[in-house]
């Protein structure tokens, strides 16, 4: 009988004693990974904010390379929701560097991370950002398309930004050939503008409007949009005031009831 209990004794402190030890082994590599997943995040927060702080220095070369260190530890990681907006960075990154191919194949990260995670981000600057890249390669389809969809975002949001989308849909529309288009793009801006009260962009806008009445040949539609533009530059105390006025006179000198 004791041999008995002395035999169950020692199975049981065997059993007990590997418990332990696995408990242990699995409770020092949880700690392990712990510190090495917060190192990780804390490199990639470090480079960010490196990135950031180039980026502001217009150094764009090195923030390339610190947000591609950063993304590389959050694709490692395959941590979509942090991806998005350093692909953003990124993009905007190489956009400044002249790199247009890598600006957009990382825009359109962004692009395909937003569709797959549906998570809230600045995709209405993504998509004016890949508009804008777009149309410097005179890439005038894609262009148009996605700056229609950075206007419907800021649309829905009622954004101050809504006049600036709406401007350069009408500059792709112009440059596309459509003036009808970009004429009411201008008109939707002005809309916004006098909403919000912005002298300097509706004069802005107005001038605009008025080249696009030239080049249609309807010059008492122009002049009347040049003297809106007047009139808000002036209320800025702008020197553009003048230069406008001249043109509007040599326009109405060469105009055929003169």
């Amino acid at each position: 009988m004791n041999a008995l209990l002395k035999a169950v004794s020692d199975n049981l402190l065997k059993v007990v004693t590997g418990a332990l030890t696995a408990g242990l082994i699995a409770l020092v590599t949880y700690l392990f990974r712990a510190g090495s997943w917060t190192r990780g995040h804390q490199r990639a927060r470090l480079f960010e904010d490196q990135g950031d702080k180039f980026f502001q220095a217009e150094m764009w070369e090195a923030a390339v390379e610190q947000f591609k260190l950063a993304v590389d530890i959050w694709e490692e990681e395959v941590n979509q929701s942090k991806m998005l907006p350093l692909y953003q960075k990124l993009g905007k990154a190489y956009n400044r560097a002249g790199e247009i191919d890598n600006a957009l194949r990382s825009f359109m990260h962004c692009e395909v991370l937003w569709d797959a995670i549906k998570k809230e981000a600045k995709m209405e600057e993504v998509f004016f950002e890949l508009s804008q890249t777009y149309l410097g390669k005179q890439d005038l389809e894609r262009a148009s398309h996605y700056i229609g969809k950075s206007v419907h975002l800021l649309r829905s949001q009622n954004s101050p930004r809504l006049p600036a989308a709406l401007a350069m849909a009408a500059r792709i529309a112009k440059e596309s050939g459509r003036p009808e288009q970009a004429e009411n793009n201008y008109i939707d801006a002005v809309r916004v503008l006098e909403s919000v009260g912005d002298t300097l962009g509706l004069a802005s806008v107005y001038y605009e409007l008025a080249e696009i009445k030239v080049s249609q040949k309807a010059t008492d539609l122009a002049s009347r949009y040049y003297m809106k533009s007047i009139e808000s530059y002036r209320n800025l105390g702008s020197t553009r005031a003048a230069e406008i006025t001249e043109k509007l006179a040599s326009i109405a000198v060469a105009s055929p009831r003169s």
